[in-house]
């Protein structure tokens, strides 16, 4: 009855990013959901501090084990055989399930002291940080459910087989708008987490149907001297704390905002990060999914050179893609938030309140997806350690530039203070990759850097000017019509400028877009690069 089928590289990469895809525009309907029902008030607040509570214990938890677990289990199954590399799993999985729940108890009786802690501006009044506690305990069931899915995914992972959790990933977004639109407007935020917990719950249940498919493999068994486990521990810990940097940053980010004057600060920065983070999420993923395996193989062969020519027309590209999108969210920045989420108890006021942090964090852009190349090389060419070290520095510098940001800036400083981050892991990741890989052509990087700067500011005059010309937008149908002429605007101005001060910079783009086309199209000899990379 359950079957694991195992999926050619292209067609499970295409598989996951027909489920990521979904699952992006689920994460779009749920903030929209509860944008609607709370607004921009302390109540998203204190709900949206909450949910990212909850993305960090799932992110770190999921992340951390898969990328973790299928290399090992892989070379184990390779090496060793199938029941040995299922005593591995059994062992994982047993640890897990007594591990994860004691952490579940401990959240609970520290949970008025993690309110606390991470909504700083609401101590004056304890209501606030009480309702915070009362969400972060609802949540705690969702840990003992991670538990229980997170091996499982790792395995269909390992066998190559993408379905069933690309469609298991999308009962959480499912069960928090469910949540939300049942009883939101009666119960308040703790029906929409209840509601992510049902699906966290449901999601667990799809994903241990791997142990039905392979029956009789799983034991009941825990092997603390198993020497699978050692190795996983030894780099799960690394992974924990790289993820884990990346995702406290935000959680804050967000707890910083909340001593800002005023109510839906949280919701301002998370809104106009959400926005934000779409066009990364869209080419990053597509981009560095396709050469990602390349770097490791070429890495296990010595052919640095390699790396490096890849590397320098893949940075050449994102510059390419990412500075058009800079300049289209700064100029189309109300609008687009209005199209997005003004609706409901979400008004003009709130949206106004989101433009000025999307423009700051649209800086951030091109840094976000060139240092997010760089670590996947890190990651692929084996060096945790450098990961773990750039992580550390990063979460320093985000949360002094929040500080100072803050001062100076208000909650809208906040969202600039990515920027400076943002800096940092470039020079460092570049440094690193300079001594352990070969020289990057920094110079080449500065060059095109600056002509593609200049179209980009061609291309956003164009789209402002067009903006202020149109002026405010009434209604959802203005709103999306004055998103698509600015989009047209700083597409057209930005490739025919392009072709004058930046043509090699055109070619060298479509090129290497042809060129990753042309390899995803392309059968793979084998499946082990896929297995052992994923994202990194």
């Amino acid at each position: 009855m359950f079957k694991i089928s195992e999926q050619a590289p292209i067609r499970g990469a295409a598989t996951l990013a027909m489920g990521r895809g979904s699952q992006i525009v689920l994460g779009f309907v749920h903030i929209m959901a509860v944008n609607s029902t709370f607004g921009g008030t302390d109540l998203a607040d204190i709900y949206y501090l909450a949910y990212g509570l909850f993305i960090l214990i799932t992110a770190v938890i999921v992340q951390s084990l898969t990328f973790t677990f299928v290399p090992v289990f892989v070379k184990w199954r390779d090496t060793r055989g199938e029941q040995k590399a299922w005593e591995f799993a059994s062992t994982l999985f047993n640890l897990s399930l007594i591990v994860l729940p004691a952490l579940s108890v401990a959240i609970w009786f520290l949970a008025p002291l993690i309110a606390r802690t991470i909504s700083p501006g609401f101590r004056d009044d304890p209501t606030k940080w009480e309702h915070l506690a009362t969400l972060i305990r609802v949540l705690c069931p969702a840990l003992l459910f991670t538990a229980l899915g997170a091996i499982p995914r790792a395995l269909y992972a390992s066998y190559q087989s993408f379905v069933v959790p690309a469609v298991a990933a999308l009962f959480v977004e499912i069960g928090l708008i469910a949540g939300t639109l049942i009883g939101g407007a009666a119960y308040g935020p703790r029906a929409t987490l209840a509601g992510g917990v049902i699906g966290v719950a449901l999601q667990a249940c799809l994903l241990g149907t791997v142990f039905f498919a392979k029956s009789g493999l799983y034991r009941a068994v825990i092997r603390l001297g198993h020497e699978g486990l050692r190795r996983f521990g030894a780099l799960l810990s690394i992974r924990i704390i790289a993820i884990g940097a990346s995702q406290i940053g935000t959680i804050v980010d967000r707890s910083l905002a909340t001593l800002a004057a005023g109510e839906g600060n949280v919701t301002a920065l998370l809104n106009a990060f959400k926005i934000s983070f779409l066009i990364p999420q869209l080419l990053i993923w597509g981009v560095c999914e396709a050469i990602v395996a390349l770097f490791s193989r070429a890495w296990a062969a010595g052919d640095r050179e390699k790396i490096k020519k890849i590397l320098t027309r893949t940075v050449r590209l994102l510059l390419f893609l990412s500075v058009p999108a800079v300049a289209f969210l700064v100029a189309a920045r109300t609008p687009l938030l209005a199209a997005a989420f003004e609706r409901g108890e979400f008004d003009r006021a709130d949206t106004a309140r989101a433009a000025l942090p999307l423009a700051y964090y649209a800086l951030n852009l091109p840094f976000m997806m060139i240092n997010f190349l760089l670590l996947a090389v890190l990651w692929a060419i084996e060096e945790n350690w450098s990961v773990l070290k750039v992580s550390a520095v990063a979460l320093v510098v985000n949360v002094a530039a929040d500080f100072v940001f803050l001062h100076f800036l208000g909650y809208a400083g906040i969202a600039l203070a990515t920027l400076p981050r943002g800096v940092v892991v470039f020079c460092l990741a570049a440094l690193l990759l300079n001594s352990k890989v070969a020289p990057l052509p920094m110079r080449v990087f500065i060059a095109t850097a600056l002509r593609l700067g200049v179209a980009g500011l061609c291309a956003y005059g164009a789209a402002w000017g067009l903006m202020e010309l149109l002026g405010p937008a009434e209604g959802f149908g203005a709103s999306i019509a004055r998103v698509a002429i600015c989009a047209t605007a700083v597409a057209a101005v930005y490739i025919g400028v392009c072709a004058f001060l930046a043509s090699s910079e055109v070619v060298s783009a479509f090129d290497q877009i042809k060129h990753l086309v042309a390899r995803r199209g392309r059968p793979r000899q084998s499946s082990r690069d896929f297995s052992e990379e994923g994202q990194p």
